[in-house]
């Protein structure tokens, strides 16, 4: 495999590039500059629906759906991409690789891998990477009306709330026999996606790590890690671009993501409701300096920092847009 052209800035920290007075905007090539004329507000694309995919790993190729060996990005955007037979113009899917590393074990025969759902906000695991185990997948949880979690959208700004019919291709037997197979679990703590595509475009390729690094100096601890690099997710020249989705019950008590146990018993005594709790918030032109400022404002207080909102979806799957 061809090495990265500034591979070296990968294993650049973020405390060497402060020390040295350096922001990443100072490490980019002169002709892959940041854009600081043109407005944020409402350049996040409109979907209802965002897949991410465990890899274990942030070395993708400039197209993900090129990765050799099993591909479950290549598979569901065959399903739902134009032509496909879930395809429905009407419910936007968005299909990105993560770094996260899949937890699953082989249940199956075959190989297996998992994935983050949101704004349903579940952690799937055992997805099969058989073609028949990833069709069952998309149907059970991709396509409007089959997910028991899915509320249909009411947004008439950019989502029509009429959706089309989709065919039933997939006996009942083979569906259930697979479906069986899932372990799906609700994601309880906020999770934090940072492109940090370098095949694609080197100026998410050198922020998506420094700004990986500052994230997890300032979120707090949690069991599972909450912050991740992914692959494009459109608008590299609002470099660094991060997306935090936030649980629906998601409770910031005393400055922690996990309440204790006495925490939960007086909800109401430590946390007040969560203002985003069930969004997904897209924020544009990242610098390591804004991260604390995100933290605290958004993930623990439920507030929008203003200056770098690119749009966002709430829980029912409709996009948030500034006036």
């Amino acid at each position: 495999m061809k090495p990265y052209l500034l591979s070296p800035v990968r294993r650049l920290s973020t405390h060497a590039v402060l020390r040295a007075s350096l922001s990443p905007g100072d490490l980019l090539p002169p002709d892959l500059q940041i854009n600081t004329v043109l407005p944020l507000a409402n350049t996040a694309p409109p979907y209802n629906k965002h897949v991410i995919i465990s890899t274990g790993h942030s070395n993708w190729c400039s197209q993900i759906v090129a990765e050799t060996g099993p591909n479950l990005a290549k598979d569901l955007k065959g399903l739902l991409g134009l032509g496909g037979e879930f395809h429905n113009e009407l419910h936007k899917v968005l299909i990105t690789n993560s770094a996260f590393r899949s937890l699953d074990t082989g249940v199956t025969d075959c190989r297996t891998t998992s994935a983050y759902l949101f704004p349903s906000f579940q952690h799937v695991q055992g997805i099969p990477m058989s073609k028949t185990g990833v069709r069952a997948f998309a149907r059970e949880f991709l396509v409007p009306g089959n997910d028991s979690t899915e509320t249909p959208s009411s947004d008439t700004q950019n989502i029509s709330s009429k959706q089309e019919d989709i065919p039933d291709s997939i006996t009942k037997d083979a569906s259930s026999s697979i479906s069986s197979l899932y372990k799906v679990s609700s994601v309880s703590q906020p999770i934090v996606l940072i492109c940090g595509h370098m095949e694609r475009d080197k100026r998410c390729g050198i922020y998506g790590p420094i700004l990986l690094e500052e994230f997890n100096k300032h979120l707090p601890p949690t069991a599972n890690p909450t912050a991740t690099l992914v692959s494009h997710i459109g608008g590299h020249r609002f470099a660094g671009n991060v997306i935090i989705y936030i649980p629906p019950d998601f409770l910031p008590t005393l400055g922690r993501f996990a309440p204790s146990s006495a925490d939960m018993v007086n909800k109401e005594k430590h946390s007040t409701p969560h203002k985003l709790a069930g969004s997904g918030i897209w924020y544009g032109r990242v610098e390591p300096e804004s991260v604390e400022q995100i933290v605290n404002e958004t993930i623990l207080g439920g507030r929008i920092v203003g200056k770098h909102f690119r749009g966002g979806i709430d829980k029912h799957g409709r996009s948030l847009l500034l006036p």
